[in-house]
């Protein structure tokens, strides 16, 4: 029998500056203002994590996946463990040590570790830590790491929504393309993907639906976000992008796009 998984597992993806983060951060928003509150855990996947900054949660960089993988590497190296230790089994138990638990939702953080393949080597757990866990949380959100590596690495086997980002600009376009055909080429179980397009204008949207139009098969567009000074202020000011006006032109017009997906 299969192990129930996760009521829906969500991951946000798209070319490195486009907003990929300031949107989950959003979607985040959206999800802790639903009633009842469903049960949330947030991974950032990104080597270079930004996630903790915009939700305004303090992380220290060496209490993430990375900083343990970090550490079992240098005891690796020193020979202080032995050779058939099962270093992806230590790696996931110490995953619920660096978890921060919040009132609303949980945080995993990957983050970065130095060395060669050590990168990787934390890539490869995050499939099994998300079997161990996924049973307690309603709702998963994963940030992704920019651009196309972590789909060819399949550091993710399961996906109920892929939300791929992308800005007004022809490389925005192509990765997000690029994205969707690696998907197929990786075998990869993505149930439903979407596009979904920020800071655009309504006539860089025709050229996003022209590019995607309805008649495709493998993705959906489901619309796009403006450009928004005052979101641009609080990521400038570092101040947690969760305190945005609820009356937020972007944030409501996500909402709008969510809605349409039964989030």
């Amino acid at each position: 029998m299969s192990q129930k998984r996760a009521s829906r597992i969500i991951a946000i993806s798209g070319k490195g500056g486009v907003g990929k983060t300031t949107i989950s951060a959003l979607i985040l928003k959206y999800l802790t203002n639903k009633q009842p509150l469903p049960k949330l855990l947030v991974i950032d996947v990104d080597a270079d994590t930004n996630m903790p900054d915009i939700l305004g949660i303090k992380v220290d960089r060496n209490h993430t996946v990375g900083g343990i993988a970090q550490e079992l590497r240098d005891r690796i190296n020193k020979g202080k463990l032995d050779p058939l230790f099962d270093k992806a089994s230590y790696l996931e138990s110490k995953t619920f040590e660096i978890m921060v638990e919040g009132d609303k939702f949980d945080l995993i953080v990957m983050s970065k570790s130095e060395g060669e393949g050590c990168y990787c080597f934390i890539n490869s757990t995050i499939t099994g830590i998300l079997d161990t866990i996924q049973d307690a949380y309603d709702i998963i959100v994963i940030d992704t790491a920019a651009g196309l590596e972590h789909f060819s690495r399949r550091t993710m086997k399961d996906i109920d929504d892929l939300f791929i980002i992308t800005d007004p600009s022809a490389m925005g376009m192509r990765t997000a393309d690029r994205i969707i055909e690696l998907t197929k080429e990786m075998t990869l179980k993505v149930k439903h993907k979407y596009i979904i397009g920020n800071r655009f204008t309504r006539e860089s949207e025709r050229v996003l639906r022209e590019k995607f139009p309805e008649t495709r098969d493998d993705v959906r567009v489901l619309g796009t976000l403006p450009q928004n000074q005052a979101i641009q202020e609080v990521n400038l000011a570092g101040k947690p992008l969760l305190a945005i006006d609820d009356m937020n032109e972007t944030y409501q017009a996500l909402i709008g796009i969510l809605r349409k997906v039964n989030l």
